[in-house]
């Protein structure tokens, strides 16, 4: 790691980020799953900054002529006008505020921690001791770069790390002091460097004691009113943490900052478009049926079996829960756009694109159907794939013997069924099968569904069925009316049909062709909204 990145490291792991030990990206991308069209794809914005002063130093990475700085970030100036409506600079610092909260709290509250714990031991780092450090750590990075140490100055290394200098100096001050707690208590030696392994370790460590013993309270059901946490019986507010957070980040490039205008700019014309059609406020369950969408649009687009699990788990990785998520202007903004798309289909809609465009919407996986013999063991209790008892090696020795031998036995039954499944497939499943949910009852309360296991792909998800994944390979090699051996899985032996007729029915394709029409009257109504819009920035 270079010294420039073990500076990140040290500014992530204040900021409670220790899972980043290196470079961290310019932009963090949104999860591929919130960026399957344009407002999916809206910014996951940055923070301004100052002590809380109206002028924000408005930050920007590395200096880039085709995004120049702009400047201060003025709360009180308009910076664009929408059809009249002004959208001024508070407005884009909420919303960095806003996209930062999760992250930057635990930043603050490490930094509380960090502080508390100098101030308790007598501890403290001058202005000094922060120059000379910064100092090093600045040219030496500019040597492995092959630069000039004095053209790479404190402000060009707060633009590389993406804060203001003023953050990089107290980060730094922080960092400082952690180390010297360590040194106090013979965690650390005073020679030691602050970007070494064992002492970002150590400070990590010291970080998450602080964390358990000092009386943390973020459960907002359990903080006061106007308070964003409690350490130690100490409330702090949450204009506290918004100061702290508008004064984490430096300078902002023009880019970024139109990146955070249109983010305003479509949240007001999604809301406007939803009065002028009733809807004063989107509802718990428009907010859930659009989540509900990108899970479904995380299935088709790419692949995976459970969208809802994997969206979860995007979520998560963004440090938020799905309450919090769903609280946020860009899920509102996303949400609104779906509930103004959901009005404009109606059932008919989805009939004529399924009949218009068929092929488009065919399923890839197979039809499959199976009749299933199970394999028992002495006292008739059937074979699972859970056959084995953990940590009895020589029972488990036996026991295997002993399945081989009745599995070899059942193979002859399953062979003399192989007739009856040629001749007629559906009738011999439902009278032979003991896959209990595909069997024909006698009292005719179960017809019977032909041993039909539903459409099966390579990354499908088992059934609830008594199947596992060495007999659907065997399975997917089966071409359309074809019928197999006798295969093995782990609960007996099965014949397997690959059904004559592939085809992809309407009730099969109506959740597909939803979400495509979903999506693409989303983009219409995306871009009727800003085609309409009367834009006029003043920057």
């Amino acid at each position: 790691m270079n010294r420039l990145g073990a500076i990140l490291a040290l500014c992530a792991l204040l900021a409670g980020i220790t899972a980043y030990v290196a470079f961290r990206p310019k932009e963090e991308a949104a999860p591929p799953s919130l960026k399957a069209d344009p407002v999916a794809d809206a910014p996951a914005p940055s923070a301004a900054s100052t002590k809380g002063g109206d002028a924000l130093p408005v930050r920007g990475g590395d200096s880039d002529p085709d995004d120049p700085l702009i400047g201060t970030l003025d709360e009180g100036k308009t910076y664009r006008l929408v059809d009249g409506h002004p959208i001024t600079g508070k407005e884009v610092a909420e919303l960095l505020v806003e996209d930062l909260w999760a992250k930057e709290i635990r930043a603050f509250r490490d930094h509380i921690l960090v502080r508390e714990s100098m101030e308790r031991m007598g501890l403290s780092v001058t202005e000094e001791e922060i120059d000379a450090e910064l100092k090093a750590k600045a040219e030496a990075y500019a040597r492995e770069q092959g630069a000039d140490p004095k053209m790479f100055t404190l402000a060009a290394m707060a633009r590389q790390l993406q804060c203001s200098l003023l953050y990089l100096r107290e980060t730094m001050r922080d960092a400082m002091g952690l180390k010297k707690l360590l040194v106090k208590d013979g965690e650390a030696k005073p020679t030691e460097r602050l970007e070494d392994s064992k002492v970002m370790l150590a400070m990590q460590k010291r970080l998450e004691t602080l964390i358990r013993t000092s009386g943390v309270e973020e459960d907002p059901t359990k903080l006061r009113a106007g308070e964003a946490l409690r350490i130690g019986g100490r409330g702090f507010s949450k204009e506290e943490v918004r100061a702290y957070i508008l004064g984490r980040i430096g300078a902002l490039g023009k880019k970024e900052l139109l990146r955070h205008l249109e983010a305003i700019t479509v949240a007001g014309l999604v809301e406007r478009a939803l009065k002028e059609q009733g809807k004063e406020a989107l509802t718990d369950e428009d907010r859930q049926f659009h989540l509900s969408w990108r899970a479904g649009m995380i299935e088709a687009e790419q692949g995976v079996p459970n969208g809802k699990d994997a969206l979860k788990f995007q979520i998560q990785q963004m440090g938020l829960t799905v309450e919090q998520f769903m609280r946020q202007r860009a899920l509102t903004i996303d949400a609104g756009i779906t509930a103004l798309a959901r009005g404009k289909i109606g059932a008919q809609d989805v009939q004529a694109e399924y009949q218009a465009n068929t092929q488009a919407y065919r399923r890839s996986e197979l039809k499959l159907a199976h009749i299933l013999l199970r394999v028992r063991d002495a006292q008739g209790n059937p074979y699972t794939k859970e056959w084995q008892a953990p940590g009895h090696d020589r029972l488990n020795k036996f026991v295997a013997q002993e399945r081989e031998t009745r599995f070899k036995d059942a193979r002859q039954k399953i062979e003399q069924w192989i007739g009856a499944a040629k001749s007629d497939f559906a009738k011999a499943a439902n009278e032979l099968t003991e896959d209990e949910s595909n069997r024909a009852e006698k009292d005719g309360q179960s017809p019977g569904k032909g041993g039909y296991l539903g459409r099966i792909g390579p990354e499908t998800e088992l059934p609830a069925l008594p199947v596992d994944k060495d007999l659907l390979r065997e399975a997917l090699k089966l071409k359309p009316g074809e019928l197999s051996a006798p295969l093995r899985s782990a609960f007996g032996w099965h014949l397997v049909k690959c059904l004559e007729n592939q085809e992809t029915t309407f009730e099969e394709a109506e959740r597909s062709v939803y979400l495509a029409l979903l999506k693409r009257h989303r983009q219409q109504i995306y871009e009727n909204l800003s085609k309409k819009a009367k834009i006029e920035d003043r920057f």
